[in-house]
């Protein structure tokens, strides 16, 4: 059953967490005062106001679940021996409430999230299995819940457990030494589990982002060909996507559907028109769509050589990078195209050609595209199939658009040495620096309404600088929240 922790948490820094009436929730862990120790913290946004949380003594592997609203950790049971089991716990940070996930005595190997932060997955070792075999449990964050196990007979590999968009599967490797590669599927309700992989060595799997379907790339170690299937959850039923003749480099699920786009590898040739001229021959991608419910494909026919893809939020459209080759220079001409699954642009549109074409990003609603031409920051439009600049003079490290996807915050050089944020109005055509100039890599990330920015900044290898940013500010209107942040998130955090 769920309950408060009593031997792993420290009472005295058990603290209710009051409504933030104003700003966007911020939490973030930060080193605690004594060794080993790390504390909770929640922030108002619009006041930067702390509240400390929680304290937690040997909180291992940290992190937020997907919706930002839970801690989890493992901690030894009890807490002051290291020789002890790792037990698994997650702390709500809106209800300020600690929760058991693991059962007493389990041993804790690896733990997952839901992408629905619905339910939690841990592995466990096999109590009379062997050497690197697991169980695999399945957690509810519903009051009262308790772990239950779900791999049936099958013994888990220690691998990544992945659950289905819904929550009601999930995925997993099986430890089988005499045929390894095997991947099963659980269902977390019925408690039953299969292989699902039949006799295919898979090397990657990956949901579906709306039904059932889990993609797996396989091929043995060896093999010069790789190649994609599709097991559906429901029917247990196996479908092959990519043809014999085809090596699969890589794959994407559309959002929102069981559609997806897959790339394939293919020879380039240049030259060898002319009488004892050897032609030059080159790796090149192509991009193919599929439909993992009829495993009917298409050739994207005018992208000769994909080197990066992106869906839309909403499926609706997608990004790729094309670096296709002049078959007579043998010089590259990247590109970006735009297209759909089917109409209206079926055969994506060119939007712009150029060396600086590979940073771009879509807007949360799907509506517009971000790109950089050079020094000019360009948005494209697909439903009109227009592109318009602007602003220009940026060097862009990196583009975040806001909620509302109006604005577009950007690292970029700063001409005094290091990196400062700007927030670009991509309406209006103006863009502002919002922060003082920083020497390290950083992290922008919008709060949930788009009032406020977190910029984390590393200063080593576990903590870093956390502020708080003012869209509509200026330098001097950043908020330093935490000089030794570990990990930080927005709460709720939308998810893809």
């Amino acid at each position: 059953m769920s309950r408060k922790l009593t031997l792993a948490l420290i009472p005295a820094l058990f603290l209710a967490l009051a409504p933030l009436a104003q700003g966007d929730q911020l939490f973030y862990a930060a080193p605690g005062q004594q060794e080993g120790q790390v504390t909770l913290h929640a922030t108002d946004s619009a006041t930067g106001e702390v509240t400390e949380l929680i304290a937690l003594m040997q909180a291992k592997a940290i992190g937020w679940s997907p919706n930002g609203r839970y801690f989890s950790f493992l901690q030894f049971d009890p807490p002051d021996d290291d020789t002890a089991p790792k037990r698994l716990f997650a702390y709500d940070c809106v209800n300020a409430q600690a929760l058991n996930i693991s059962a007493r005595g389990h041993d804790v190997a690896g733990f997952w999230w839901a992408d629905t932060s619905e339910a939690m997955v841990y592995l466990q070792p096999r109590p009379a299995g062997p050497e690197g075999a697991f169980d695999v449990y399945v957690h509810d964050m519903t009051h009262g819940s308790e772990a239950r196990r779900v791999n049936g007979d099958l013994p888990a590999a220690g691998a990544a457990v992945v659950f289905s968009a819904d929550g009601r599967y999930c995925a997993f490797a099986v430890a089988d030494p005499g045929k390894p590669g095997q991947v099963a599927i659980a269902d977390a309700t019925a408690g039953e589990a299969w292989v699902a992989s039949a006799d295919l060595r898979v090397r990657g799997h990956q949901w579906s982002l709306a039904g059932t379907k889990l993609a797996l790339h396989a091929g043995e170690n060896d093999a010069e060909r790789l190649t994609l299937h599709v097991a559906d959850a429901e029917s247990r039923s196996l479908t092959p996507i990519s043809s014999e003749s085809e090596s699969v480099e890589g794959f994407s699920w559309r959002p929102g559907s069981t559609d997806m786009a897959y790339m394939i590898s293919a020879v380039g040739v240049i030259g060898g028109t002319e009488e004892g001229e050897e032609p030059l021959r080159f790796k090149r991608v192509l991009l193919k769509m599929a439909s993992a419910v009829t495993g009917d494909t298409r050739r994207v026919s005018n992208v000769s050589n994909a080197t990066r893809f992106n869906w839309a939020p909403d499926g609706s459209y997608y990004a790729v990078s094309d670096m296709a080759v002049d078959p007579l220079s043998g010089v590259a001409q990247p590109s970006i195209k735009v297209g759909s699954f089917d109409a209206p642009m079926r055969m994506p549109q060119l939007v712009q050609s150029s060396s600086g074409s590979t940073i771009f990003a879509w807007s949360p609603d799907s509506a517009a595209l971000a790109f950089m031409l050079g020094e000019l920051l360009y948005k494209y439009s697909p439903a009109e199939q227009k592109s318009s600049v602007v602003v220009d003079s940026l060097t862009v490290r990196d583009m975040v658009w806001s909620p509302d996807s109006r604005h577009v915050a950007i690292m970029t050089p700063y001409e005094g040495g290091g990196i400062v944020v700007w927030n670009v109005d991509t309406e209006a055509g103006v863009g502002r620096i919002i922060s003082h100039a920083f020497r390290t890599a950083g992290m922008v990330d919008w709060s949930p309404t788009g009032s406020s920015m977190l910029l984390y900044m590393p200063t080593s290898a576990d903590v870093g600088l956390l502020n708080l940013l003012d869209p509509h500010g200026d330098p001097e209107s950043i908020v330093q929240v935490a000089e030794d942040a570990i990990t930080v998130t927005w709460y709720p955090k939308s998810l893809p």
